[in-house]
């Protein structure tokens, strides 16, 4: 029986010419880097040379305030330029090369088990580079899958920069000179970033996280309630805050309410609801069962 044989060469290019049919980005109309260098005298350091040194009495020349605004503007386009190039580079270099990996490794264990005796190891070590390669990639994975959602903030978080630089374009130099506008734009310019995407991602947990303490805090008292049964109610809502997750969870089940996460938060808002003497003895019974504790 005559065995096929696949150079690993000929598979490689194969798999490669099939994976790249498809563009994430279509064909710009301009010339992103034209455009850049057509910006280039705003983008120079005597750009505020040039501002210090503007005469609003001299009509020959444009005013402080108008020069501002240029070079406001081009920086801004110029940064928007830089950064859409950046997310066309995350998506090739995050994407593309994880699909082709796949599929040479694929084809390569497939050419192996077709060749003769005298290209398997040839194959075999090929096989084995691409999946080293592959594993080096595999451990940034989470980055990738991050990645979307850090675009996001970026766009949102530079997007928000922009209304205050928009804004203080309204107003005159005393109010919003161009040094302070420079600062803006180091932070639009931030806001961009993977660091900078990843500390606002943080932030915004942070706060989360506080708003939800503050939540829980309130859910208790609100109802007027007879001053023993109010007692009662703080001390059990002390002792629940106080379990361990586990034993969060077995009393959120018995009181048919959501586990994990949202337990505290659940089991705080039957407490809450309990208005009545009666109400609070049936919650006061089942903690005991479980736990021995009396209220």
């Amino acid at each position: 029986m005559q065995v096929m044989r696949f150079p690993p060469l000929i598979i490689i290019m194969m798999v490669s010419t099939s994976c790249a049919t498809l563009k994430a980005y279509p064909d710009r109309a301009t010339d992103a880097g034209a455009e850049i260098q057509a910006l280039d005298k705003y983008l120079q350091p005597d750009a505020i040379t040039k501002y210090e040194s503007a005469n609003d009495s001299d009509r020959s020349g444009l005013s402080k305030q108008a020069w501002r605004n240029e070079v406001v503007n081009a920086r801004v386009r110029a940064d928007d330029l830089y950064f859409n190039q950046f997310q066309q580079r995350l998506f090739q270099e995050g994407i593309g090369f994880g699909l082709a990996t796949d599929w040479i490794v694929l084809a390569l264990n497939a050419a192996g088990t077709l060749a003769t005796a005298g290209t398997v190891n040839a194959l075999s070590a090929a096989s084995t580079g691409v999946v080293g390669g592959k594993a080096a990639f595999d451990r940034s994975v989470y980055l990738e899958k991050t990645m979307p959602a850090l675009v996001a903030t970026m766009a949102a978080k530079r997007k928000e920069v922009l209304v205050r630089i928009r804004e203080g374009l309204t107003k005159n130099i005393d109010e919003y000179p161009l040094p302070l506008a420079l600062s803006d734009l180091e932070s639009y310019y931030d806001a961009g970033t993977i660091p900078g995407a990843i500390i606002e991602v943080a932030n915004a947990a942070g706060a989360t996280a506080k708003n939800a303490d503050a939540q829980l805090e309130s859910l208790l008292i609100v109802a007027p309630v007879p001053p023993d049964l109010q007692v009662r109610r703080e001390n059990m809502a002390d002792f629940v805050k106080i379990l361990k997750p586990n034993e969060l969870d077995v009393l959120a089940k018995s009181l048919r309410v959501r586990t994990g996460d949202a337990a505290l938060e659940d089991v705080l808002s039957k407490i809450s609801e309990a208005q009545t003497q009666r109400a609070f003895d049936l919650l006061a019974q089942k903690i005991k069962i479980l736990y021995g504790k009396e209220f």
